[in-house]
């Protein structure tokens, strides 16, 4: 197969590219399946329910993030080590439910050599 792709690559990649197009919603869960492993571990949805599908940090739920986002709640890495870390810590310890704010919040204090935010502390309210 490898050598059929080297021969044929334009065809390939169009028969791909027209696959993705007719089975869109089929690639997308087949994209966000891969994502949440590789991210995660598996340990997603976990996490999620885990703290009850709520922002740690201030509180708000999923429902109320997807009105004001158009997705739902973020899972994020306490110690930084995330998928561009040579080896992620997904450790479900390791790992809280954010908002789209509180986590831009917590890079954007990260970025500037504060890792301790002021805003509530991010082991938050269990």
């Amino acid at each position: 197969m490898n050598k059929y792709y080297q021969n044929n690559k334009e065809k390939v990649k169009r028969q791909v590219r027209n696959w993705r197009i007719k089975n869109l919603e089929k690639y997308r869960q087949l994209n966000r399946a891969q994502h949440e492993k590789r991210m995660f571990n598996g340990k997603k949805q976990i996490v999620l329910e885990r703290d009850n599908f709520t922002c740690q940090s201030c509180g708000m739920n999923n429902q109320q993030h997807i009105v004001i986002f158009g997705y739902g709640l973020i899972v994020h890495h306490i110690d930084g080590n995330g998928k561009n870390s040579e080896i992620p810590n997904n450790n479900i310890n390791n790992l809280l439910t954010l908002c789209h704010t509180c986590h831009t919040s917590h890079h954007s204090k990260q970025l500037m050599g504060n890792k301790n935010p002021n805003h509530r502390n991010f082991r938050g309210k269990k």
